[in-house]
C-alpha cells in the first residue's frame, strides 16, 4: 500500500470543525443550521458562521425552509462531496497504513 498523502489536510484549508461540520452534511444530508450547530455542539451563530464560510469556498449552499423562511437549509455541494470523499479516503488510507506499519 502506498504511503498515505499527508499533506492533503494541509491543502484542503479546512479546521477540524469545518470538516465536521461537511462531514454532519455528508452523512446527514441537507439540514437547518441550528440543527448542524446542535449536532457538533456549538450555537447556531458559531454553526451560520462557518457555514457562511464555507458557502464562499462553494463546499455548502444555504437555502431557505419553504415552510419557514426563518430557517436556512445547508447543504452540500458536488464540490463539497467530494472534498468530504477524497478526505475520507485520506483518513482511512492512513489508519491503514497505521496499523499495517505499528501492528505489534
Amino acid at each position: 500500500m502506498p504511503v498515505p498523502d499527508l499533506d492533503a489536510w494541509t491543502r484542503s484549508d479546512l479546521t477540524m470543525r469545518q470538516f465536521s461540520l461537511l462531514l454532519v452534511l455528508w452523512t446527514r444530508g441537507p439540514l437547518p443550521v441550528g440543527v448542524v450547530g446542535d449536532a457538533l455542539g456549538i450555537v447556531s451563530p458559531s454553526a451560520t458562521g462557518i457555514v457562511k464560510r464555507l458557502r464562499k469556498r462553494n463546499l455548502v449552499t444555504l437555502t431557505m425552509n419553504a415552510d419557514d423562511e426563518r430557517l436556512r437549509i445547508a447543504s452540500l455541494t458536488d464540490e463539497g462531496k467530494a472534498l468530504v470523499e477524497a478526505m475520507t479516503t485520506v483518513l482511512a488510507n492512513c489508519e491503514e497504513h497505521m496499523v499495517q506499519n505499528h501492528s505489534v
